[in-house]
């Protein structure tokens, strides 16, 4: 799945107007199961339009805004850049309810129009598809929005969003999968819904499995979540220092520190669950 900001950063995107024209066919081409959308394409007006008329065209369904709108240049009236939700079954046979949801973004350019979490939620498409009448075996909620809020940063509403879901299908399984503030974190919600953040750009590839043993125990005991993804990101880190250290010769040490690189494991932004 992918979050969010393909836009603003890095050579390849910014070489181009509007940014992204030339870098968006390299991720059209990574068989995405469900995308959704970040601030960074809202910003500038011609970026969101190139979300709006190509990006989002070639995922169709998939690609999942269900806070995110844009003036239709022909009509002049608002309509969702992607769709609002998504339902579809995995090979393995899993029925998924999948929402795309953006923090509460006020920097977006004139032409787009993001929609408070508070708001949505109480919208009849969004009750209708909680209450979808074909079987749901999970309720999918991604978003360029963090996993939890915190006293520095408030943002989040996917605490809002998992009451919300649990108050009206109390017998279902929520996963949430954040982004937006760059860090690795792990929440627990309740004792069917974890929330999991995976870092910043392509360089964390998280992976949870629902079924397992170890996931079960962390629903069981939240504070094995923190004590799971402190394993993960030691070994993470490990990597990454190795290979820091055969890149660089000895003398040239001190640069896999200036990088950020070290032999510990870091602390998890919040490190409270």
């Amino acid at each position: 799945m992918w979050l969010g900001d393909l836009h603003d950063g890095n050579g390849l995107s910014d070489a181009a107007l509007p940014n992204g024209v030339l870098s968006n066919p390299i991720f059209e081409e990574v068989e995405y199961d469900v995308l959704t959308i970040g601030n960074h394409e809202l910003y500038l007006t011609d970026i969101a339009y190139e979300t709006y008329s190509n990006f989002s065209k070639v995922w169709g369904d998939k690609y999942v805004t269900s806070n995110v709108q844009i003036i239709n240049p022909a009509t002049g009236l608002y309509e969702y850049i992607g769709s609002t939700h998504y339902y579809f079954t995995t090979p393995h046979g899993l029925r998924i309810m999948a929402f795309g949801v953006l923090f509460n973004f006020a920097g977006n350019s004139n032409v787009s129009k993001v929609i408070k979490a508070a708001d949505m939620i109480q919208q009849p498409w969004f009750i209708d598809a909680v209450n979808y009448k074909k079987p749901i075996d999970l309720f999918l909620v991604i978003g360029h929005n963090p996993v939890r809020a915190s006293a520095s940063d408030t943002s989040s509403t996917l605490g809002l969003l998992h009451s919300t879901i649990r108050s009206m299908r109390p017998e279902l399984p929520i996963q949430f999968f954040g982004g937006h503030t760059h860090i690795r974190d792990f929440k627990v919600f309740d004792d069917m819904s974890t929330g999991l953040e995976s870092g910043n750009f392509p360089l964390i590839r998280a992976l949870l499995n629902l079924l397992s043993d170890k996931y079960r125990a962390i629903l069981r005991n939240p504070r094995l979540g923190v004590d799971e993804w402190h394993q993960f990101l030691y070994i993470y880190w490990q990597r990454k220092a190795s290979r820091c250290r055969k890149s660089y010769k000895k003398s040239q040490q001190h640069v896999c520190v200036q990088l950020g690189i070290f032999e510990k494991i870091p602390r998890l932004e919040p490190s409270d669950i």
